[in-house]
């Protein structure tokens, strides 16, 4: 499976998450952590973050993803149009090595970013 297959299940698992149709997008996700071997991909792990922060604005912003000083942590911001931003998320390596893409999702759902 291709990366773009991979980021469109994983929109389609945000966007069933977000519908209250939490069993569907946990089958997706697992079905895509069996197919990626769960922790072998970690370049997908920030892509997935990012297109669940994007999610939250609706594609009406962009991200910029920064190292966060000279640490093993990321700073992804989620900038509007006029360039303000609207969320920042600073997540570290281990989280990634330590989550799979199905627990990511979860926990970035759990955590109701879109409140905030």
């Amino acid at each position: 499976m291709d990366l773009r297959e991979r980021l469109e299940k994983t929109l389609l698992a945000i966007t069933l998450a977000e519908a209250g149709k939490h069993e569907w997008a946990r089958k997706v996700l697992t079905k895509l952590d069996e197919e990626s071997l769960h922790r072998g991909e970690p370049a997908a792990k920030p892509v997935v973050i990012e297109l669940y922060l994007q999610s939250l604005c609706e594609r009406s912003g962009k991200i910029e993803e920064k190292k966060f000083y000279d640490t093993e942590h990321y700073l992804l911001l989620v900038k509007d149009l006029a360039g303000r931003v609207k969320y920042h998320l600073i997540f570290g390596s281990q989280f990634l090595a330590d989550n799979t893409l199905v627990e990511i999702i979860e926990k970035l759902t759990s955590w109701h970013l879109e409140d905030v």
